[in-house]
């Protein structure tokens, strides 16, 4: 068999079913974030209290512009980290949803879409990255931009912080829900968990890639997550326990993701638009 070209394309039906997507968890989005309180008609299971409807909400946002992103995506390493951080979180709900299946609204349609998403779409979803992973050249783009290692080991450090907790949400539900930072059970706290999972992943594989054209777009998408995150805490911040060590800790952890995000978008993407320029003065 006759090896793809290391062109660097997305295939066609990536792009497609990730454009699908993000119009179907658009609905999603708007509900759980504009109208938290109301999950029993908006959402797979009553997801309370509003902060745990919000983080969801927050992350279906960063979700939606990430799958976008990848249906219009001009090279595929570029994108490449959406749908490995993606791949665990869906794997994972996926298992959830069998353990905790007699709490979801079965026979709705926002059931149904949760189960083609999170039961059937990952297994779609590794095929997909098997198949276009193959067409990576592994080299920068014209006027890209090298990683610092520091940024590197710091995103190593933090990500195996968020992978920790998020292991503990999914193996110890109910001690880390009586340690949680707003009221949470078993099912909220393993999905919660799996959440987790998409920023540990993605600060793993940013640990080890050196080019910054292909963190970019991920790091965009972690901006208006976390972004998002803040303004949901500043909402529902009568949920939280103050009185509880680990409400402090979310926040200033909470607080340096974003930094981090940002102060590395605003570094590298400045670096990378003057080497470009640079580049184009030269030709």
């Amino acid at each position: 068999m006759t090896a793809p070209p290391r062109d660097d394309s997305v295939l066609p039906v990536t792009r497609l079913a990730h454009g699908i997507l993000a119009i179907v968890v658009a609905p999603f989005f708007y509900g759980l974030t504009f109208h938290p309180g109301n999950t029993v008609e908006n959402f797979a299971w009553p997801l309370v209290p509003t902060m745990s409807a919000m983080f969801f909400g927050s992350l279906y946002f960063a979700v939606i512009y990430s799958f976008l992103r990848v249906a219009f995506a001009k090279r595929w390493h570029e994108v490449a980290l959406v749908l490995w951080a993606t791949l665990p979180v869906l794997a994972m709900l996926g298992i959830v949803t069998i353990r905790h299946w007699e709490k979801f609204a079965h026979g709705t349609l926002r059931f149904s879409i949760w189960i083609t998403a999170y039961v059937v779409f990952p297994t779609i979803l590794l095929l997909m990255i098997l198949a276009n992973r193959r067409r990576d050249p592994r080299t920068p783009n014209p006027g890209d931009v090298e990683i610092p290692a520091t940024v590197r080991r710091t995103s190593l450090l933090l990500g195996i912080v968020v992978g920790l907790v998020g292991v503990a949400l999914i193996l110890f539900p109910k001690p880390m829900a009586a340690a949680w930072p707003w009221p949470i059970k078993e099912l909220s706290s393993q999905a919660l968990g799996c959440l987790f999972l998409a920023p540990a992943v993605a600060q793993f594989i940013a640990a080890k890639e050196t080019r910054w054209s292909a963190l970019r777009i991920s790091t965009q998408a972690a901006i208006l997550w976390f972004s998002l995150l803040l303004v949901a805490v500043v909402r529902a911040f009568d949920e939280f326990d103050r009185s509880r060590p680990l409400t402090w800790v979310f926040l200033v952890f909470l607080a340096m993701e974003w930094l981090l995000a940002t102060w590395s978008y605003v570094a590298l993407e400045g670096q990378r638009r003057r080497n470009e320029a640079a580049l184009g003065r030269a030709s």
